[in-house]
């Protein structure tokens, strides 16, 4: 069977005179990717500009039972540490959970422990290797069946209603049960997909700007500007309008790149 689109010839003379449909665009940006010029956050250096590395969990699920920094804040060349012992004293809001920005417990291998400034990436990195933690192992699950066992261990301690988010849809019209009834053949089989992980070229990054009390953002995302803006401002307690987002171009996202808990980090350090 084909199909045959039928037009009128009123309707062909307004096609015709359309400037977008139908016919080849022009990538406003293809010019600058092409000739390598395209600015991405990577590509983003500033005057004095600080570099710095982040401390990742070595456990699955763990709490932080030390911390002491001390021996990274006297190296030669760090300016900053911030872990979540600074969240309080600079005011910055986070949701409880989900605990998005620094926290004492760590929910998956590499979630954030501590972060370090510095005047060059290699002094920052060596800083990593002289902060001291201890580590409580929490227990975890690894399956969704295990998670939903209600001996399964909480996530979350506050939180009271399970592990597992168990959307409810409902059918506006039918008997689901008389169709099971009635069908010839009923199979009832489990399955499993595989786990889908974004990977783009370009990994996260942001750089932060303070310019007297007003801060100046460039982030990996596809996220409007403003959206962006509101999210930093909750987080740092600050007005919308004093937060100036600056998208660069951007080496892929598919959907994994709506985080803002990079730009804050930069900006607390």
């Amino acid at each position: 069977m084909s199909l045959k689109l039928l037009k009128s010839a009123a309707a062909e003379e307004l096609y015709a005179r359309w400037n977008v449909l139908g016919k080849d665009q022009k990538r406003v940006e293809l010019p600058q990717k092409v000739t390598g010029t395209a600015i991405f956050c990577d590509d983003v250096v500033l005057p004095n500009m600080r570099y710095a590395k982040l401390l990742g969990s070595p456990y699955a699920h763990a709490r932080i039972k030390s911390l002491n920094t001390s021996r990274a804040e006297a190296l030669a060349g760090v300016e900053a540490v911030v872990t979540y012992k600074d969240l309080e004293p600079m005011g910055i809001i986070q949701a409880n959970p989900p605990y998005d920005i620094l926290n004492p417990t760590l929910f998956f291998v590499g979630d954030i422990v501590a972060t370090v400034a510095a005047r060059d990436e290699s002094i920052a990195e060596e800083a990593l290797d002289l902060i001291e933690v201890e580590y409580e192992e929490l227990p975890f699950t690894l399956t969704g069946e295990e998670s939903a066992e209600p001996s399964a261990p909480a996530l979350h301690e506050n939180v009271t209603s399970g592990n597992i988010c168990k959307p409810v849809y409902k059918a506006a019209a039918g008997d689901l049960e008389s169709g099971f009834n009635e069908a010839d053949v009923v199979i009832e089989k489990k399955y499993r997909v595989p786990a889908i992980k974004h990977m783009w070229v370009e990994q996260h990054t942001s750089v932060a700007f303070w310019q007297y009390d007003e801060l100046n953002v460039w982030l990996t995302s596809k996220a409007g500007g403003g959206r962006h803006a509101t999210s930093i401002g909750k987080y740092l307690n600050m007005p919308q309008n004093k937060v100036n987002v600056r998208h660069a171009f951007l080496g892929a996202d598919f959907g994994g790149k709506n985080t803002v808990r990079y730009a804050v980090i930069a900006a607390m350090l």
